[in-house]
């Protein structure tokens, strides 16, 4: 939907192949544009909805590899794409070559439980990564490996104060404010 400078709508954009399922194609979760102006929003049928700002067209970008649900996607500097999966945990789309790599080894993770990733920070080299139940990952994207990790200790106040990070900004130059299931750090 596009709405003009006193916040009236203009127009809206949506997927429409005629079938039953197109709710879920336009049920969307995030906004993500790309360096061209072009719109990317992942949706509840796991797949990304694209619109063409230019035509006003939209599209649906089907990989199967990417199903299941993205909670962010982000361009780096070198014009990769990240993504935070449900089920893939952090995901890499190389530029150029679109090879898609899934990161899942985090950090004194507990066995058995799912690599999800609910969000992310990119900071130059690193990445920020919120988890569900692994609390807050660094990633180094030279190695492609998480390197350390943040998880929530009853016996250290400063620790994180759960393991479910559901948000993360830069607050300055050398402080990162994380949103968890129990508030903010």
């Amino acid at each position: 939907t596009r709405y003009d400078q006193a916040l009236n709508f203009k127009e809206r954009y949506i997927f429409n192949s005629g079938k039953p399922e197109d709710a879920y194609f336009n049920q969307l979760w995030a906004l993500f544009e790309t360096r061209d102006g072009d719109l990317w929003a992942p949706n509840q049928a796991g797949n990304i909805l694209q619109l063409n700002t230019s035509t006003g067209k939209t599209n649906l970008l089907t990989d199967t590899a990417l199903a299941g649900s993205i909670n962010q996607l982000q361009l780096d500097d070198e014009n990769n794409t990240w993504i935070a999966h449900e089920s893939k945990g952090l995901v890499k789309i190389a530029a150029g070559s679109k090879k898609l790599t899934s990161f899942t080894d985090f950090q004194h993770a507990e066995a058995g439980i799912r690599k999800r990733v609910l969000c992310f920070l990119l900071d130059n080299k690193h990445i920020w990564v919120g988890t569900v139940a692994n609390g807050l990952q660094l990633f180094d994207k030279a190695s492609g490996t998480f390197i350390k990790s943040f998880i929530s200790d009853e016996k250290d106040k400063r620790s994180i104060t759960n393991n479910t990070i559901t948000g993360i900004t830069a607050y300055n130059t050398d402080t990162l404010m994380i949103a968890t299931q129990s508030g903010i750090n």
